[in-house]
């Protein structure tokens, strides 16, 4: 929505507050920043004898030695900590008492114990920068490079507290931990630098630590020390050796976090040292600038970089300057008033040149930016120093539509004082009263109203800031309507979707809005494009107040249609609201029946409840009819319509509510349902195709309503058939879920569909071995549909190897036939089925090994029956028969020639290898494998198929070739290529003398075309073939051009460019031959003569002898007279 991406508008990207590691400029200072980054907070940890819970502890603290000593005497544990995790050795370091620190460790102190932080009493020691004490604990063998749970080493924290002795202690052998990044990734030397600890990191230093190593942000030791901002501790890290323009992770260098810190005096130092510090620019194109004016106190840093001649206009890479910040994200208001009043009261000159209406990536000026923000004082001050108050944005938003939708009320009076535009339009025509109507923000709507706004103003929707405020939820949002309806805004005004103020209210049950909508006069039936009145869209917010309310004011609105025909009551239903559902039909009073929806459909409300699995609504809803409907039929003497079941209402296909419930397999609507007299006649009641609930439940898996019906109805018939002839049983043999027994053992497992599949087909085709088992106790193997299909070559087509074994074990015909001819091998191998051709191949071995009977010739494809379709021509065309089935053809015939076309490779390599004699196998119109999976571009088919041995140039029963088929197809292209550069004689004509040429223009394959072409120069150099005609006299340059073939043409006419001139047996050259009409014929030969300066003897002879006498030829041989005959190519050109 437009209130949405306005949000994002105002926002801006420069105004989320970044945090500290993704963005470039930060909300906190400087110091802030390190110190959070850095600093350790037990450092800061103060260990009291009031937060000690061990008298040894407590001993310790107090100094009190006798004590300590009497408790060690009585054997009290040395290293056991108390409460909050303290071992007595860290007190004793804390308070520096090598007495005690002695006494413990003589004891059996464990010198390296940690506490509930991971720090050890050398940490404590140093920490409180006892030195005696660190220097026993070290000579008594402590680890001195161990880390806390911070991972910072006693190192860490001399460098931290300026510890330079006890770190010269720590040095002065080999330190193993010198380098090792604490949980932020700082070493000792990065926490030395920002402090300004310069003996400690000279220490560091000397000792060889890795001046360039990273924090997990990027910065070096110089970063922190730009941040802590000592100048000494710069002089000794340029003296070492550091490199001071190294940049962070986000490209900020040493002055970019000097000016973050305010760090005026080592900011001018580094630009000593570097001048293109001072406009240097981070990842996110922000300067130093930048970053002083976010995080400054006071404007000496500002100046300071301004002074210097830092460029003030500089915008970072979403377009913020300076001024957007200081605007703002600035700490307080001193930048915006070194910045932006520059100009005005000369505060200073260099600044006189900045522009106040500068603008960001969305178009943002910084006026927009500080009314978002709500900075008042910024916001007078901009506007003062002469920024423009109705300043546009990328999406046409003022500063006033900024401040209005974060209902800023002291800002939208600001702007309004020096004449903001009250009605300006943004992106979506929203005006500022839209926005804060939207927020419900009362006291902004207010000030805009009484300013002047346009109440009734219309966004692109068309909707009012009334109808934009009746769909808040805030919680002001019921008294910014009251305002508005009050001041006469109009009530029953319609957005694009005719959806009301009260249509928005009635929707989220706001029931304080709709009682202030209602009060103003709103009109609860009015229909909105979808036909729904108020009352339908309370009936979905579920708020009893808010419908109470709607059907109070206006009865006649629980009569209201929907474009679906739904009642209101048809909502109630579908929520499943049983006691709204009555008292909507309570107030329908002209309703006797059950209400339906349009005749297309005719949906009652039962209907819903069903589906929706909402079983509460349905038995009152039943009853409330039931008792209107006899009353009303007792008036009317009239008890046909009372006599039928309760919930035997219809919809537009015959279906009551149970043939939903079931469907859908809603089980406690489902026993609501059938709880009442006549549920035998609902069980058995049949829609438009027959279908009873029963045939749903079993054809969708609801097996949970089935048992319930045929626990509670056992006398029920499980027969009965639907319009397809199919029982319950069948359906559920093929359900998703899986066959339900206790359902089919009930059937007549003989029967058979209209298709004349039965039980046994279905079976294998659900793949369902135990109810295979079962229904083959009562079928025949042998069954065949109205295809002549058998349960065989349904199991070969859905690849079921161990239903082929059963099946062939209980008696089924192994070369059984369908009424195509087609077998089960050849099923099979139609659907790539390997393992099931193994299995069948081994039968006929056993059962007959000199068995002929086979695939015989056929009009169709096995594919055809399963239902499963084929891209572009069917396999029936590809291995079409007009011959009875011969049986003396090989078994599996039909087989490869269906897995060449479909280019089952693994099934054409099956067959060859086990019945080798295939490799001879044609289809009725002669055509072999090799054709076929040419024709299909199967390359890999084709490879093999030619390595076995079919001839790459044998023909069909019309002469037609492999590569003649191969055209055909424009994804044939590598098998063209292949079958050429294998020899294949481009000169053969098929028995209607069409070339390879002439086939492949018939086919309009271009792409094969010009593969040809390329193989012209060596397989007819004397442009023979090229020009050679078929039957009816056409060159492939006739049909090329007939089909428009122009690519092809201008590759194959330098080679057959004498084809120009040949005529068909109609007598037209190529150029006529796409048209049909003799006249423009006639005339297009005219006008060739005229250009090929024809002489006037000759013209005659252009002419077909049919044509010569009739008036046409008549007016074109004066024509030509006249004319001579002749145009001069000068003229021609000049033409």
């Amino acid at each position: 929505m437009a209130i949405n991406r306005l949000r994002a508008i105002a926002a801006g990207r420069v105004l989320r507050r970044p945090n500290t590691v993704d963005r470039g400029v930060n909300t906190e200072s400087g110091g802030e920043l390190i110190r959070s980054l850095i600093r350790p907070r037990f450092s800061r940890t103060k260990m009291t004898v009031s937060s000690v819970e061990n008298d040894l502890g407590v001993a310790i603290l107090m100094k009190n030695e006798a004590m300590v000593k009497s408790m060690i005497y009585d054997g009290v544990d040395v290293d056991r900590s108390d409460t909050v995790g303290s071992p007595p050795l860290h007190y004793a370091a804390f308070i520096g008492d090598i007495t005690l620190t002695q006494m413990l460790l003589e004891n059996g102190a464990n010198p390296d114990v940690e506490d509930s932080l991971g720090l050890t009493p050398l940490h404590r020691a140093v920490a409180a920068m006892h030195y005696d004490v660190a220097e026993l604990l070290i000579d008594r063998g402590c680890d001195t490079g161990i880390q806390c749970k911070s991972l910072q080493t006693p190192l860490h924290i001399c460098a931290i507290h300026n510890a330079p002795s006890i770190a010269e202690l720590l040095l002065r052998k080999h330190y193993p931990m010198l380098d090792s990044a604490d949980s932020r990734g700082c070493t000792a030397l990065h926490h030395a630098a920002y402090h300004g600890h310069v003996e400690v990191a000279e220490h560091l230093l000397k000792a060889g630590i890795n001046m360039a190593a990273n924090d997990k942000l990027g910065r070096t030791a110089v970063h922190s020390m730009a941040c802590g901002g000592s100048v000494e501790m710069l002089a000794v890290l340029r003296e070492a050796g550091a490199k001071i323009t190294v940049q962070d992770f986000r490209g900020r260098t040493a002055a970019h976090y000097a000016a973050m810190a305010s760090q005026t005096e080592l900011l001018s130092a580094l630009l000593e040292i570097d001048g293109r510090f001072l406009n240097a620019t981070d990842k996110d194109g922000y300067t130093p600038l930048h970053y002083a004016v976010q995080n400054g106190q006071n404007a000496k840093t500002i100046e300071f970089l301004v002074k210097k001649g830092c460029d003030i206009l500089a915008a970072a890479n979403d377009g913020t300057t300076a001024l957007h910040i200081a605007a703002t994200l600035a700490e307080s208001a001193v930048p915006i008033e070194y910045l932006g009043l520059g100009g005005l009261f000369a505060v200073n000159k260099e600044c006189k040149g900045i522009d106040l209406n500068t603008r960001n990536g969305d178009g943002m000026t910084p006026l927009h930016l500080a009314s978002e923000w709500s900075k008042v004082s910024r916001v007078d001050a901009l506007i003062k120093a002469g920024a423009e108050v109705d300043a546009r944005s990328h999406d046409d938003a003022t500063p006033l539509h900024c401040a209005a939708i974060g209902g800023h009320q002291l800002v939208v009076k600001h702007l309004l004082k020096f004449n903001a535009d009250v009605n300006a339009r943004m992106k979506d025509d929203l005006t500022p009263l839209h926005l804060a109507a939207y927020n419900s923000c009362r006291t902004v709507v207010q000030t805009l109203v009484e300013m002047g706004a346009d109440k009734e103003a219309k966004d692109s929707c068309s909707r009012t800031p009334l109808l934009l405020a009746s769909g808040s939820i805030a919680s002001n949002g019921a008294f910014t309507v009251e305002y508005l309806v009050k001041n006469k805004a109009a009530v029953n005004i319609a957005d694009n979707q005719g959806l009301t103020p009260l249509h928005w209210a009635a929707a989220k049950g706001l029931e304080r809005t709709v009682g202030f909508l209602l009060k103003g006069g709103a009109d609860v039936d009015r229909p909105d494009n979808r036909g729904r009145n108020a009352l339908h869209m309370a009936v979905l917010s579920r708020s009893r107040i808010t419908q109470g309310l709607l059907c109070e004011a206006n009865p006649k609105a629980t009569d209201r249609k929907d474009c679906n025909g739904f009642y209101p009551l048809h909502y109630a239903a579908f929520k499943g609201d049983e006691k709204l559902c009555t008292y909507l039909l309570k107030s329908m009073e002209d309703v006797v029946e059950m209400p339906t929806s349009d005749v297309y459909r005719a949906i009652t409300p039962l209907h819903l409840a069903a589906m929706r699995n909402m079983s509460k609504p349905l038995l009152p809803l039943a009853e409330a009819v039931k008792k209107k409907a006899t009353v009303a039929h007792k008036l009317a003497r009239n008890r046909t319509s009372v006599d039928r079941p309760m919930f035997a209402d219809m919809d537009a296909k015959n279906r009551i509510p149970l043939h939903y419930a079931m469907k859908y397999g809603n089980y406690e609507p489902t026993k609501v349902l059938l709880s009442q007299p006549g549920a035998e006649l609902c069980l058995t009641w049949r829609d438009k195709d027959e279908m009873t609930p029963l045939h749903f439940a079993a054809a969708n898996g609801k097996n949970t309503c089935i048992e319930w019906v045929l626990r509670n109805f056992s006398k029920i018939s499980v027969n009965r058939r639907d319009s397809k002839g199919r029982s319950a049983g069948m359906l559920s043999l093929t359900s998703l879920s899986g066959p339900y027994w206790p359902l089919i053992q009930k059937s007549n497992l003989e029967r058979c569909d209209n298709m004349g599949r039965g039980y046994l087909h279905r079976a294998v085709y659900s793949r369902c071995e135990d109810a295979l088992m079962r229904v083959l106790q009562k079928c025949n193997p042998n069954t065949k549909d109205v295809n002549g299909v058998t349960p065989l070559h349904v199991a070969a087509a859905v690849g079921w190897r161990e239903a082929v074994a059963i099946l062939l074990g209980r008696g089924a015909a192994l070369f059984a036939t369908d009424n195509r001819g087609f077998t089960p091998l050849d099923w099979a191998a139609a659907y790539n089925r390997l393992d099931v051709m193994g299995e069948l191949l081994a039968s006929s071995r056993r059962s007959s090994p000199d068995s002929a009977l086979g695939s015989g010739g056929t009009t169709s494809s096995p594919l055809d029956t399963s239902g499963e379709a084929l891209s572009g021509e069917s396999t029936a065309t590809a291995v079409e028969a007009d011959k009875p089935v011969n049986e003396s053809e090989p078994c599996g015939r039909a087989g490869l020639l269906f897995a060449a076309y479909l280019g089952h490779l693994s099934s054409v390599m099956f067959l060859l290898e086990h019945e080798p004699h295939l490799i001879s196998a044609r289809d009725p119109r002669g055509r072999t494998a090799l054709h076929l999976a040419a024709w299909r571009g199967s390359y890999d088919c084709v490879d093999y198929l030619v390595k076995r041995g079919i001839p790459v140039e044998a023909v069909d029963d019309n002469g037609a070739t492999a590569l003649m088929y191969a055209v055909k197809d424009p994804k044939s292209i590598h098998v063209v290529e292949y079958l050429l550069n294998h020899g294949v004689d481009l000169s053969k004509k098929d028995y209607n003398g069409n070339t390879v040429l002439h086939h492949c223009c018939l086919s309009k394959n271009e792409e094969s075309g010009k593969i040809l072409t390329s193989y012209l120069d060596k397989f007819d150099p004397q442009r023979v073939i090229c020009n050679a005609t078929n039957e009816n006299g056409e060159t492939a340059v006739h049909i090329a051009v007939r089909h428009g073939l122009i690519e092809f043409l201008l590759l194959f006419i330098p080679y057959g460019s004498k084809s120009i001139s040949i005529r068909d047996a109609q007598g037209r050259i190529p150029l006529m031959c796409g048209i049909e009409d003799p006249d423009i014929i006639d005339c297009m030969r005219l006008v060739l003569a005229c250009m090929m300066d024809t002489p006037a003897a000759e013209m005659s002879g252009l002419f077909l002898n049919d044509r010569r006498q009739s008036p046409v030829f008549d007016l074109l041989w004066k024509i030509g007279q006249y004319v001579g005959f002749s145009l001069s190519k000068k003229v021609l050109k000049e033409s």
